[in-house]
């Protein structure tokens, strides 16, 4: 049985990232970088992602000798808005928000007119900023811009790279360093790209974390020997090209009837963390938080105690261990947390009490989850 927790791995890539510790030191070659002395650079970020390499490049500038400094500063743009915490009723800034004004950086909004307030850079940096940038802005930059997109392109163009690599259930990904093509999002030439093996129990924040670290050493590479990797730098080809569109949350409802667990498992592995799995409960949202996929015995077993007789969305609450079973197009899934749209989190006894015993009735049950909706049946099952 493999059981995939929530976990902030948002805040854990945060705090190591701050200390330096989950980001190997940069070679020391880097501190006699004689193509990038006295830099100032402007670096594109919004999420996760884009701490990895904004932390390397902290380092490289922090680290290089006073008398031959290679970076001189890095400021931000982000489009990064702050995040609503429902549990206090105000927002909160987000993880690279959080991380930058830990760094006490300088800070430009994206907005429309941001290309009058911006001069004098040598670089752009761009990792995971979510906007396509335009002509006037690319140019700003005396000596190039670039940009770190966490997937092998032409494969998973777009805003949702890591998302799409785990729904498809591929088994790499890597980072691709490209240059800005004006009005193309991920169509640039290719200065460096780099394989990275995918474990198939990782959700999308680990894979985030590990990309983005390894995104990292590939910008310090190629902001060292950029003449170089300019000069070499590839076309894309438009074979194997696809696409990686931000994810709407339809995307998280369940579909009982139609998903099976290795599908099921993508999607909790994709977006489980960030959104959560939707479906509907007596007409009530449910989202699903902690979840295990089980084992094809212990999916017999239960069809054994259920008579086989139970249909994909309806679910099974063993009262000896407190557990509560769905049943899925082919197997069974475990949920040991969950959480009713506008209520707290809760434990499978407290939903099984509050909401599957209708106690108005003394007796009668209510055990299916629905893909929308709709009033949910009584039970027939002998609990």
């Amino acid at each position: 049985m493999i059981h995939f927790k929530r976990s902030n791995t948002g805040v854990l890539l945060l705090k190591i990232a701050k200390h330096f510790a989950f980001f190997p030191k940069v070679n020391s070659s880097y501190t006699t970088c004689k193509n990038c002395q006295s830099l100032r650079i402007l670096y594109f970020g919004s999420d996760n992602f884009s701490i990895g390499p904004l932390s390397k490049l902290l380092f490289r500038m922090r680290q290089s000798p006073a008398e031959r400094k290679a970076i001189e500063t890095i400021d931000i743009l982000t489009s990064e808005a702050p995040l609503l915490d429902r549990a206090v009723k105000r927002q909160k800034p987000g993880e690279f928000m959080e991380y930058i004004k830990q760094e006490n950086l300088k800070v430009f909004s994206w907005n429309k007119d941001i290309s009058s307030k911006l001069s004098n850079y040598d670089y752009g940096i761009v990792a995971s900023f979510g906007h396509l940038i335009p002509k006037k802005i690319i140019q700003i930059f005396k000596r190039g811009m670039i940009n770190a997109h966490p997937s092998l392109l032409p494969r998973w163009r777009g805003a949702a790279p890591i998302i799409h690599t785990i729904l498809n259930g591929d088994s790499k990904t890597g980072v691709t360093i490209i240059d800005l093509s004006i009005g193309r999002f991920d169509k640039g030439k290719i200065f460096m790209q780099k394989e990275f093996e995918i474990d198939q129990r990782w959700t999308a924040e680990m894979l985030t974390g590990s990309l983005s670290n390894l995104a990292g050493d590939m910008v310090i590479e190629v902001l060292e020997n950029y003449d170089y990797y300019a000069s070499n730098a590839w076309p894309q080809i438009e074979q194997g090209a696809s696409q990686a569109p931000k994810i709407s949350t339809e995307l998280s409802y369940i579909g009982w009837e139609d998903q099976n667990c290795i599908q099921l498992d993508r999607l909790h592995r994709a977006i489980g963390e960030k959104i959560g799995l939707h479906t509907y409960f007596d007409g009530k949202l449910v989202k699903l938080l902690d979840i295990t996929f089980l084992a094809k015995r212990e999916c017999e077993e239960i069809d054994k105690i259920t008579e086989d007789a139970f249909v994909p969305g309806r679910s099974w609450y063993d009262r000896k261990t407190k557990q509560l079973f769905i049943k899925c197009k082919d197997g069974w899934i475990n949920v040991s947390r969950l959480q009713v749209q506008y209520k707290k989190p809760i434990r499978p006894v407290d939903f099984y009490n509050a909401y599957m015993v209708d106690r108005k009735k003394t007796g009668d049950f209510k055990d299916h989850f629905s893909s929308t909706p709709a009033e949910t049946p009584k039970s027939n099952f002998n609990y």
